[in-house]
């Protein structure tokens, strides 16, 4: 059936061809119904416990949709005319940006204050001129207030903030970030310009969003075009064909168009980790053709003439072609087990377009070569391959020994691993908001942190005593954790006024006795606060519900999973179950993503591996040898994973999926080694030496090409601007090259040790 198969493709190439084209054209018509999203929450299942509780926050309290405006003098000091104007006019122009809700910073930060037996709630910067006792008494005020230092002002009074808060409207949200930050940025250098001497840094979940945009067109400016030069010139040298390296091409931009066109006729929605499908397809894409065209020049080196050496290449590959095929799909489809949404497209759009690549190997390709002038050259690399066939068989018990020792003592370094993400950490340096957000993280305040919405009860609960001071225990017992940097909480704002309205007594720097005057200090202070300013990062609409906000230093995910744990158990033992809440934020959420994301992935990857073990089986037909095609799949992933643990030692939501992505991929070379020495020891019945020495020299080049050219494409992706992709392009590029050292120097022993008939 093959046979007659591939004899029509080739008594009419144009016509295949044309067939190939077509389907391509039709799946490529449905590109226009993939989505893009730019949101940092699409990482995350609407079942994912942490988003739940993210999202509960923002229905309760304001949404965190905000803008940081970071300014520092070069004089290092903020408190001077000259630097409090701009932030004035700064606070005044960011009013205007597109969906602005609500601005934040010195020029309109009202503070309570004594006034004989009344209580004041004015500006902490005065309007008009400021002589330099009135400088000094701002100064003293606003570092000595906690709800300002750490948070609009750096402790230290070099650096301030203008914290700028949107409501996004609920469709057409990216191009409304898009707008914003354009606008954000457009302020930022207006203000740099009118004043030279001093920088604006930029960070928030608006240019959180915005980085994703900015590392997409990083990529797709800097990481593709270098991707097609170097593969041109890596099939081409190798090939020395035009012909056959232009018909490759072509099948990499037909499978990724099938691809991306079947995953917008799906409606699919693309973000930063599923786009990079793209160049994984164009990456593995490659492997089936280099397979038809190595065994096309090997069977024309052999006399054949044109035709009948394509039908014994076609033969010969067709079974392997689609096994290796089969099982990268599988490892792919393992990946739908992911509990990131993006990495289940990931894996969908990549099987797609493994799948269309066999398809039209097997079909545009053969059809190609029949028309093309393409005569293949591929016998550079035979002698070596010849030397190392003899010395594996010659070495064959040391190498062994060697294996074992080096998989038992990389896979014992598989523990030094530890689950972490950063969300800052995920752009390069390149990228702005990368630099911006460590500079705002080191010198003014915070960007990780855990919030707890506590219930209060009924509306209006949140005045009673007895809950603020439960709250106000919390908040201390967080001060009192190394990892906090600051905490921000109502009590706080609640003790200072009743302070103020004691007379500035610092007994009084408590809570209220009574729930009337805590209600009636915080009604009179929100009803003195300017048009636009409320307390609802503090407490909800209704009053039934409180907010604690914990700051931290920058510190890995583990600890800061490790302080929530700490917390729960602390309002589990000191609060309410109805007033204890889980801690949530961007931060926390990232911070469970991976480990969650690993345990998730690892049945999608026992998944995938069962199915390929019985493909395996099915494919030889040979219980033995499709169990031991097994072992240099699983063991490249072990030691791959222990090298990562020596040398990184974080693994993130990225990397949890790297053993169902390479599963599939590794098993190629297996599945290519193994089908050319069954083949030999069966059709032409020779010794399992002279079988293993006739697979080296029939498949040995290709694996060599195959692995190049795979190696090439993951080590490419480290170069990304997106963290996600470096370490997931540098992890599968590690265990690409220990599966190549495995099925050459510790498949072979195995195979001569158990194949002894």
């Amino acid at each position: 059936m093959l046979n007659a198969f591939f004899d029509r493709v080739l008594d009419r190439p144009w016509r295949a061809m044309a067939i190939c084209v077509a389907v391509t054209l039709l799946a490529v018509a449905g590109a226009p119904g993939l989505g893009f999203t730019t949101a940092y929450d699409a990482y995350f299942s609407p079942q994912n416990p942490e988003w739940r509780a993210y999202k509960s926050i923002e229905k309760a309290f304001e949404r965190t949709d905000n803008v940081l405006f970071a300014l520092a003098p070069a004089a290092g000091d903020v408190f001077t005319r000259e630097t409090l104007a701009t932030v004035r006019e700064l606070t005044d122009a960011a009013w205007e940006l597109p969906y602005a809700k609500s601005v934040s910073s010195l020029a309109n930060f009202h503070d309570a204050y004594a006034r004989g037996d009344e209580l004041a709630v004015e500006p902490l910067v005065p309007t008009g001129e400021l002589d330099d006792g009135a400088l000094a008494t701002v100064r003293e005020r606003a570092v000595d207030n906690p709800r300002v230092a750490g948070s609009l002002l750096a402790d230290d009074g070099e650096v301030t903030g203008v914290v700028v808060s949107f409501e996004l409207p609920q469709t057409e949200r990216e191009s409304a970030v898009r707008r914003i930050a354009g606008a954000v940025r457009d302020l930022a250098d207006r203000v740099e310009a009118e004043r030279p001497d001093l920088e604006v840094y930029l960070t928030g979940a608006v240019m959180l969003n915005q980085a994703m945009i900015d590392s997409i067109r990083w990529d797709l400016t800097y990481l593709y075009p270098p991707f097609f030069l170097i593969m041109f010139a890596v099939l081409a040298l190798f090939f020395r064909s035009l012909g056959a390296t232009l018909a490759t091409l072509a099948i990499l931009l037909m499978a990724v168009g099938t691809a991306f066109g079947a995953a917008g006729w799906a409606g699919i929605t693309l973000n930063t980790a599923s786009v990079s499908s793209a160049i994984i397809i164009l990456t593995l894409a490659v492997a089936d053709s280099v397979h038809i065209l190595v065994g096309y020049a090997n069977a024309r080196v052999a006399g054949n003439e044109r035709r009948p050496a394509l039908l014994e290449s076609l033969r010969v590959n067709a079974q392997p072609v689609f096994l290796t095929s089969l099982t990268t799909a599988l490892g792919f489809l393992g990946m739908n087990f992911s509990d990131s949404p993006p990495f289940r497209d990931l894996g969908n759009i990549v099987a797609l377009g493994v799948a269309a690549a066999f398809v039209y190997s097997l079909v545009f390709l053969p059809a190609a070569l029949t028309v093309l002038p393409s005569e293949v050259a591929t016998g550079r690399g035979r002698g070596l391959l010849a030397a190392l066939a003899e010395f594996v068989i010659r070495r064959r018990r040391a190498l062994l020994v060697a294996g074992a020792v080096a998989l038992a003592g990389l896979s014992a370094a598989i523990g030094l691993n530890r689950f972490g993400d950063n969300y800052v950490e995920f752009f390069d340096h390149s990228l702005e908001f990368r630099r911006d957000t460590e500079f705002i993280n080191r010198e003014l305040t915070g960007m990780q942190l855990i919030e707890y919405p506590l219930e209060a009860g009924a509306s209006g609960d949140v005045h009673d005593p007895e809950f603020l001071r439960r709250v106000d225990r919390l908040v201390d017992w967080f001060r009192e954790q190394p990892e906090v940097r600051r905490v921000v909480a109502v009590t706080e704002l609640i003790k200072r006024l009743n302070q103020t309205f004691h007379g500035g007594d610092p007994a009084y720097h408590r809570i209220p006795e009574s729930r009337e005057l805590a209600a009636q200090l915080l009604f009179f202070y929100e009803m003195s606060l300017p048009q636009g300013m409320d307390i609802t990062n503090l407490v909800n609409l209704d009053k039934s519900a409180a907010r604690v906000a914990v700051v931290l230093d920058p510190i890995l995910d583990q600890r800061m999973r490790d302080l929530d744990e700490r917390a729960q158990d602390w309002m589990a033992e000191h609060l309410s179950p109805d007033t204890a809440a889980p801690g949530s934020s961007i931060s926390i959420m990232f911070a469970y993503i991976a480990e969650r994301n690993f345990r998730s992935m690892l049945l999608g990857t026992l998944m995938a591996f069962a199915f390929i073990a019985v493909a395996m089986v099915l494919a030889f037909r040979s219980l033995r040898l499709g169990l031991l095609s097994l072992f240099p799949n699983l063991a490249p992933l072990a030691m791959g994973f222990g090298a990562w643990g020596l040398l990184v030692g974080q693994t993130g939501v990225a990397t949890s999926v790297v053993a169902s992505l390479t599963l599939g991929i590794v098993v190629d070379d297996t599945v290519h080694l193994l089908s050319k020495y069954r083949r030999a020891r069966r059709e032409r019945g020779l010794a399992p030496h002279d079988a293993l020495r006739d697979a080296f020299a029939n498949v040995g080049t290709a694996l060599c090409l195959t692995s190049l050219v795979l190696v090439v494409g993951f080590v490419l992706m480290t170069l990304s601007s997106f963290s996600m992709t470096q370490h997931m392009g540098a992890l599968t590029a590690m265990i690409i090259v220990l599966a190549l050292v495995v099925d050459f120097l510790f498949l072979p022993p195995l195979l001569l040790l158990l194949d002894r008939r």
